[in-house]
């Protein structure tokens, strides 16, 4: 899966190069890195390159479907935990959730590195081998006048593997406008396993009081 994600203010010079935008199209951008740059969780707004109007642009959006409204809680709030943030690349052509959207409704989402944890508690970092920018393959819906989206999972790579068994699904800057626009490059992406990528891991420390060995 992919729960949690890192962007900061280093990609921001890649963006507009990688993807064609021009100045207008990064203010959003902008605006996010000076408040919330840093770690991106579910139910936050964050960039996201989308092609409505049959061009890319970035605008900020809504991470994580809702539920469907019998799970919601009774107050009609709903807890992060309980948002929809990832879609399975296997199924998700066949789900009636996601189908449409899938279809006609494709966005790319920009990432300094996104993380995964091990069965310890052990933290990894997945980075690009060359370039500052992940792009992540996803998809968006209106919630009444609220535009949301989920990420893209597929089958762990030989990089997430050790650490995780399932990796978003990523995009080439080249394919950016292929996912976006071309709707038959889409079973191409969903059925391909993503190259490697840079690891950095974090090791939880152990203490004597997890041993029970307190002096």
């Amino acid at each position: 899966m992919c729960g949690r994600y890192y962007i900061d203010k280093r990609v921001e010079s890649a963006l507009p190069v990688d993807a064609g935008l021009g100045p207008a199209d990064t203010l959003g951008w902008r605006e996010f890195l000076k408040k919330s740059a840093g770690d991106v969780c579910p139910s936050q707004q964050v960039p996201v390159l989308t092609g409505e109007g049959g061009e890319l642009h970035l605008e900020l959006m809504t991470w994580g479907f809702l539920p469907p409204s019998g799970e919601q809680k009774r107050d009609g709030k709903v807890r992060p935990g309980g948002l929809l943030i990832n879609a399975r690349a296997e199924t998700a052509l066949e789900k009636r959730m996601f189908r449409d959207s899938i279809r006609s409704r494709r966005c790319v989402i920009p990432a300094g590195h996104f993380y995964e944890w091990d069965e310890d508690r052990n933290r990894a970092e997945f980075s690009d081998r060359e370039s500052p920018l992940l792009y992540m393959a996803g998809f968006y819906r209106y919630f009444q006048e609220e535009k949301r989206f989920i990420i893209l999972t597929t089958k762990a790579n030989a990089s997430v593997e050790r650490v995780h068994d399932r990796m978003p699904v990523l995009l080439e800057k080249e394919e950016i406008e292929s996912w976006v626009f071309e709707d038959e490059f889409v079973p191409f992406v969903l059925g391909r396993t993503p190259g490697e990528l840079k690891v950095f891991r974090e090791y939880q420390q152990t203490t004597l009081a997890d041993l029970g060995l307190e002096l």
